[in-house]
């Protein structure tokens, strides 16, 4: 059930030149990571245009372009279409989005997701698969006049001079016009040289990678399905669907007439939790009701319903397509559908009214709060205001305000968060304890917002009640979908207590990316799975390698087994013979930093594999960059040089005579970034002496 990070898939898309019958199309292979300026290239080369006008696309109601702020007209400036991923806006197959070519004629393109999957191995992308008809010439006068030309091509009698031009010039036009049947090998050809190859996965400097999340637990699937389905859109979405059989007769605009729609909100109880307040006014509402568009409680479900595929639409009727048929017992289908609504939910519509200049929405403020409340102890609630606070650019970083611009901006944030969590709260993803003066909270309320932008009588009004005083919790299937999310945008999100059951080369190599508080939450279970001799024989198994991933996994692999106690101590000391260094190493470095050793014998080891032990331990950070050898050393710092200067100390006669295939480098790094002046100067020593050696 678990999306898919967008590294290493593909989307298989459909363009369709709009206006164009029969139908102008496109069928291409793209790696989800490609931008959408990759993509404008693309449509470009497989259609044929010639890149001489600007563009925009358009997802979710958000347009992008390569122009962001210096575009004319009115609105929200456009996304810049450089930081974002296909995969990022067409996340499921069905997704559909527009592209725009030359903003006078209007070329719009319907781009559609036919499939979404891994990419076998050996491909290169992106891959142009088939398609019909010839791109129009450009300037033609847009979808009207390449038909109108079209026309003339299969009817050369009817050119004339009228309102479409001279004869001969309509005669010229016709002669653009390239073949319906297209040369599959031209295009590729042509693809090939206009976009090159594409990765499929994100190049190492595009974007930085996130943290790993922390590990979390979640309900069992089928209980996470049964809450997901008395969430209130869904549930209200489903009802719906099985209200519609066998049919329902609808208006002109598309929904059922508003007298069925009155009785369906009673009869599949519709209504939200809501206030005495709010309930007097929604049943007056009820009552005025001249379209089903006018009653917030019907259409959310009712559109839920449509755009999950529940309800088929006609022209004069609807109908359910069975797909919420057995739901009760199908846990994978309802958190499907769940997952949809969240994200949805998530990318949320434009905020409208004051916000609307900002450019700034749900799909900007959500990713970062979710994933706030995610790292946070489950169930933990936080004021509205404070998770706005942390949206506000730091005062000592870039883009800083100032103190007064600070507070404004914290304000916006609270007002944006406060209309989108309401979203989230419908369908369960959130609990919200909500203490806002009803006049003000009821500006922000969906079917309020959805309707009109509030006058500033209004406005003034409802702020002189009170301010916004909301405090949000994420629930456990807002932690699914939050995990869900972060997975999408290739985050790791483990389940705590995920890795009992794996390698352990996984085990040592996920560890290596969580942070050391989480580290217990993943050993424990891992060593309940095994004897103390079966841990102790695959950690040295998976950290015997002596160059590659092997030190840093030994530097792990020895936390790990001392983390196990004593009983691990037999295993380990019938390892210290082994014929390979790296294990030999690795248990005696088990060994020293355990409790089990007198002190005779401690002094014995470390005299036998301290030398060896001083490079391994620098060899391990060495392989993830100097940065990570700095930190190692900053964790170290004391008046005596910290443990690892100590070790190089009581080892300098030694450690030059090392045989260990990192040492050289080990030592440099040593002499070249350890902060007590007096263990780089002994490393230093001992580098040259080991290189003079080999």
């Amino acid at each position: 059930m678990a999306r898919r990070a967008t590294s290493h898939r593909v989307h298989r898309l459909t363009i369709v030149l709009d206006g164009t019958n029969p139908p102008v199309w496109r069928r291409v292979d793209v790696p989800s990571v490609t931008r959408l300026g990759g993509l404008h290239a693309i449509i470009q080369a497989v259609l044929g245009w010639n890149d001489e006008h600007l563009h925009t696309f358009e997802f979710g109601g958000r347009r992008y372009s390569d122009r962001g702020d210096d575009h004319p007209g009115f609105g929200p400036p456009d996304r810049d279409e450089r930081g974002v991923r296909v995969g990022d806006v067409l996340r499921r197959p069905g997704s559909r989005g527009t592209y725009t070519y030359d903003l006078g004629d209007e070329w719009r393109h319907t781009v559609t997701v036919e499939d979404i999957d891994d990419a076998p191995p050996d491909a290169v992308y992106p891959r142009f698969l088939n398609g019909h008809g010839g791109c129009p010439p450009e300037d033609c006068g847009g979808a009207e006049g390449y038909e109108h030309l079209r026309h003339l091509r299969d009817h050369p009698d009817e050119i004339q001079d009228g309102p479409h031009g001279e004869a001969e010039e309509q005669r010229a036009w016709v002669g653009l016009l390239a073949p319906d049947d297209l040369d599959v090998g031209e295009i590729r050809d042509g693809l090939r040289t206009a976009v090159g190859t594409l990765p499929l996965d994100e190049p190492g400097d595009a974007v930085p990678r996130a943290d790993p999340a922390r590990p979390v637990t979640l309900p069992p699937e089928d209980e996470l399905a049964r809450t997901a389905l008395d969430a209130p859109l869904l549930r209200g979405a489903v009802r719906l669907a099985r209200w519609t059989a066998p049919r329902r007769r609808l208006t002109g605009t598309g929904v059922p007439r508003p007298g069925e729609a009155r009785a369906a909100i009673e009869e599949l109880d519709l209504w939200p939790v809501a206030s005495e307040a709010e309930s007097a006014e929604r049943a007056e509402a009820l009552g005025c009701a001249r379209t089903a568009k006018d009653l917030p409680d019907f259409l959310a479900p009712w559109e839920a319903a449509v755009e999950l595929g529940l309800v088929e639409v006609g022209s004069t009727t609807a109908r359910p397509t069975g797909a919420a048929d057995g739901l009760e017992t199908d846990p994978g289908r309802v958190l499907e559908l769940w997952t949809d609504l969240f994200d949805a939910a998530v990318d949320g519509p434009p905020v409208p009214g004051g916000y609307h200049r900002t450019g700034i929405d749900g799909s900007d403020v959500l990713p970062p709060t979710l994933r706030s409340l995610y790292e946070a102890p489950d169930g933990a609630g936080f004021p509205l205001g404070g998770l706005a606070r942390a949206l506000v650019p730091p005062a000592d970083g870039p883009g800083a305000l100032d103190a007064r611009d600070a507070e404004m901006w914290r304000g916006l944030m609270t007002e944006i968060l406060y209309t989108t969590v309401h979203g989230l709260a419908a369908i369960g993803a959130v609990r919200l304890t909500d203490r806002t003066p009803p006049p003000l909270a009821a500006l922000y309320r969906p079917g309020h917002v959805r309707s009109r932008v509030p006058d500033r009588d209004e406005v003034e009004s409802a702020h002189a009640a009170g301010t916004i005083d909301c405090s949000i919790a994420l629930t456990p299937l807002g932690r699914y979908g939050t995990r869900e999310l972060l997975l999408g945008m290739g985050i790791p999100a483990p389940l705590s207590g995920s890795l009992a059951a794996v390698g352990a080369d996984e085990l040592l190599d996920a560890l290596a990316a969580l942070p050391r508080e989480y580290h217990a939450a993943e050993i424990t279970p891992w060593a309940a799975h095994r004897t103390p001799e079966e841990a102790v024989r695959e950690i040295a198994e998976a950290a015997a390698a002596p160059t590659g991933h092997g030190a840093a996994r030994r530097a792990l692999g020895a936390m790990v087994l001392n983390s196990l106690g004593e009983r691990t101590a037999p295993a380990l000391r019938a390892l210290l013979g082994s014929q390979r260094r790296t294990v030999a190493g690795l248990a005696a470095s088990a060994l020293l930093s355990s409790d089990v050793l007198s002190r005779e014998e401690g002094r014995r080891m470390f005299t036998e594999h301290g030398p060896w032990m001083v490079i391994d331990t620098v060899a391990g950070p060495m392989e993830l960059g100097e940065y990570q050898v700095s930190t190692l050393f900053a964790l170290n710092e004391e008046a005596d040089g910290g443990s690892i200067g100590r070790m190089v100390l009581e080892t300098a006669d030694d450690l030059w005579r090392v045989d260990h295939p990192q040492a050289v480098p080990a030592l440099e790094t040593l002499g070249r970034l350890h902060p007590d002046r007096r263990v780089a100067k002994v490393a230093r020593r001992a580098a040259h002496k080991a290189r003079g050696r080999g």
